[in-house]
Order: structure tokens, then C-alpha cells, then sequence
């Protein structure tokens, strides 16, 4: 009998601190997932084959207009949208930034490898080697 299990996501949205408080007792992870990548732009975080991946919904940008850092476990995606941009605007080219944070140490962030096309930003994120085990002889 083959044992089905699940795999979430390693990388975690900039709300799932805030979701976690109030969730915590939740066992229903898919809504916290949904909630965590809810807002502007829409994305969508999930592991694919043996890699992590980021989309976010980015119509109407170029890919000039997008900034993706690096900061030791997390991964921030942002955009300054577009100069004189008015606060009533609802849709395409607003400024925003999402934070993502690998908690599990798993991800290996700096080996990213982002792609724009036709409005999807995709970031794919490989795993880390798997480290050896080693004895440390006391002296």
C-alpha cells in the first residue's frame, strides 16, 4: 500500500507570522496557505518536482520595473509601480512588496532563477545539497 503525502511549500508569505497567531490551532493548511498569498499582486507559492516556486500575476509591468532581493533566508519581490501613480488606483502597475521567508533552512535562494513572461513572474528555487553528517572528535 503506497502512502500518499502531501508537500507544502518550504517558503512562507511576509503575513504568515501574523496568520500564525491567529491560525494557530488551525489544521486546515490549505486556507492558511491561500491567506498567506492573498492581496496584490496575486501569486501563488508551491513546490514543483524537487523545486520551490514563486508566480505572481504582474500585467502591465516589464520586467525593468521589478526588483527581486536576496537577504540571508528571504526572498522580497518588489516594484515602485509607476511615477505619479494615484492611491485610487486598483489594478496593474501599483507599487507593491512581498516578502517570503524560507523557515526550514531548505532552499537554496541564492541559486534562484527568475523568469517574466507575457505578465507571470516565475521563480523557481532549487533545494540545498543535503548536507553530510559528520563525527566531531573531542581533543
Amino acid at each position: 500500500m503506497t502512502r500518499y503525502t502531501k508537500h507544502y511549500p518550504s517558503i512562507v508569505g511576509n503575513t504568515a507570522i501574523e496568520k500564525l497567531f491567529t491560525d494557530f490551532w488551525s489544521t486546515d493548511f490549505e486556507k492558511t496557505l491561500d491567506k498567506m498569498t492573498s492581496g496584490y499582486p496575486v501569486t501563488d507559492v508551491y513546490m514543483e518536482k524537487d523545486k520551490q516556486v514563486i508566480e505572481m500575476a504582474l500585467a502591465g509591468f516589464s520586467k525593468d520595473m521589478i526588483k527581486i532581493d536576496i537577504e540571508r533566508n528571504k526572498i522580497c519581490i518588489s516594484s515602485g509601480g509607476l511615477e505619479g501613480e494615484t492611491k485610487n488606483k486598483r489594478i496593474a502597475k501599483r507599487k507593491f512588496s512581498k516578502e517570503y521567508v524560507d523557515y526550514t533552512h531548505r532552499l537554496d535562494l541564492e541559486n534562484a532563477v527568475a523568469t517574466f513572461e507575457n505578465g507571470l513572474l516565475r521563480i523557481e528555487i532549487p533545494p540545498k545539497e543535503k548536507t553530510i553528517s559528520k563525527k566531531i572528535e573531542i581533543i
